[in-house]
């Protein structure tokens, strides 16, 4: 370019190798060397770019999006924005990072205890859980309850409400904002529970009796439904006994994963007849001290059965990814219909599916495995957490009841016409499009209630 006159044109030819060449014209243009403009708008543009990535990366805002769009897609909520808001709402800059101070990457890995070490609420203005605004409205309550704790695991009130006390959330996004931490939580702290309780469930009164018939004989014959692909019932138990995952110690959770392997393995119907899978990295279960194999975890992944680690922040929040992913697994039937989750939230989920989308059937088989631990259970001296007036306790108080979910895979293209989801959701059904290959037209459609 050098040898250019202004104003011309140079030209060369540029070998690539002995079969490949380019001819080349440049043509300059501007004021040359004696005009910095261009340059200067090169370097101005190179130094934006610079300050925009050490902004980029002072403050983590790519890695923070890559999670909360990876969230979003794991937990497909039925308004994504509305999630989104709440994820990025849920963020806030710890006492480390706002004096530099180098911290663990993985901070909901160790006890959310940031105000259960205080005993103090913050100003609940602008906090939008259903916990949150019966605290704002009735001060007194937390006042008369703050320093009352639970006889066997001492849990405080504040434990229980970390999880709301750390998410503002949103106003369109309601969540309960409270967990129960053991069995007496719910009792103990019935006053904030209850209205909780009730406001989630649609007026239900926890002072009830919750009714409960899990006969399969009584079911219905099973729904003609030619549309759908697979139908999945899930339901969820805790061991009277040990603490709950937001507080319980790793001792416990090992001891928890033994005797629920333990029963499962002595379990003689074909029903459950299986392997334990503990998770990778989890190195207390003796005969896979180093947890499942890729190859296992990318098999428990496609079937959607695998343990992940929590990065929601109402559920880190409450503390449920401690210890991971020590004493946390999977055991999978041989047939593959039936797997046990254990110490993934509850310290155990039965998931029953049927291929050929019977509901009957996924129930018979999840009610079969539930009864036989629970009867397994039983010859040790456990049993599975229960209350009259609130059914089976789950340390989400939206999954009370029953605990179970039942859901069904179906293609059903007029979903999207105005007016039909309303009528569904307005239904009591949770609906969500059930992505992979399933198509566009495929839905996820799911009962909301479980209690009462």
């Amino acid at each position: 370019l050098a040898d250019a006159k202004e104003g011309g044109s140079f030209n060369t030819t540029v070998v690539f190798d002995k079969d490949v060449s380019v001819d080349l014209k440049l043509t300059p243009s501007g004021d040359g060397p004696s005009s910095p403009s261009r340059a200067e708008a090169r370097v101005s543009r190179h130094q934006a770019a610079i300050k925009a990535k050490q902004f980029l990366d002072e403050h983590n805002i790519q890695q923070v999006l890559q999670e909360m769009v990876q969230s979003l897609l794991q937990q497909k909520p039925q308004q994504p924005f509305e999630y989104m808001v709440t994820y990025l709402q849920g963020i806030k800059p710890s006492a480390a990072q706002e004096n530099g101070v180098e911290e663990d990457p993985k901070p909901h890995r160790q006890a959310s205890t940031d105000f259960a070490d205080t005993n103090v609420l913050p100003d609940l203005k602008g906090f939008h859980s259903i916990a949150a605004r019966l605290l704002l409205q009735e001060p007194a309550l937390f006042d008369r309850l703050k320093e009352v704790k639970t006889s066997k695991h001492k849990v405080s009130l504040i434990r229980c409400l970390e999880t709301g006390l750390r998410n503002k959330g949103h106003a369109m996004v309601k969540t309960a904002g409270v967990v129960c931490c053991d069995e007496e939580c719910y009792a103990v702290f019935k006053d904030v529970f209850n209205p909780v309780i009730s406001k989630w469930h649609k007026g239900y009164d926890p002072n009830g009796a919750h009714p409960s018939n899990t006969a399969a004989g009584d079911i219905p014959s099973e729904l003609d439904l030619t549309l759908a692909s697979n139908a999945i019932v899930k339901m969820s138990r805790n061991i009277a006994g040990f603490a709950m995952a937001p507080v319980i110690s790793r001792e416990q959770r090992v001891e928890v994963e033994k005797v629920v392997v333990d029963c499962l393995v002595a379990c003689s119907s074909a029903t459950i007849k299986g392997q334990y899978f503990p998770l990778s990295g989890s190195t207390t279960f003796a005969e896979r001290p180093g947890g499942m194999t890729a190859e296992e975890a990318a098999a428990l992944e496609a079937a959607g059965l695998l343990i992940k680690e929590p990065d929601a922040p109402m559920i880190t929040a409450a503390g449920i990814g401690r210890q991971w992913p020590e004493a946390r697994g999977i055991f999978w039937s041989e047939d593959r219909q039936v797997a046990v989750l254990v110490n993934e939230i509850d310290h155990v989920k039965v998931v029953a599916s049927s291929p050929a989308g019977k509901v009957k059937e996924a129930f018979i088989r999840a009610l079969e495995v539930v009864d036989m631990l629970a009867q397994a259970l039983g010859g040790s001296g456990l049993e599975f957490m229960k209350s009259s007036n609130l059914g089976y306790l789950t340390v989400f108080p939206s999954d009370l009841g029953t605990a179970m979910a039942a859901s069904v895979e179906l293609a059903l293209p007029e979903l999207t016409k105005d007016g039909v989801r309303k009528q569904a959701m307005d239904a009591g059904l949770a609906l969500r499009r059930a992505g992979g290959e399933a198509g566009e037209d495929a839905w996820v459609v799911e009962r909301v209630d479980r209690l009462g």
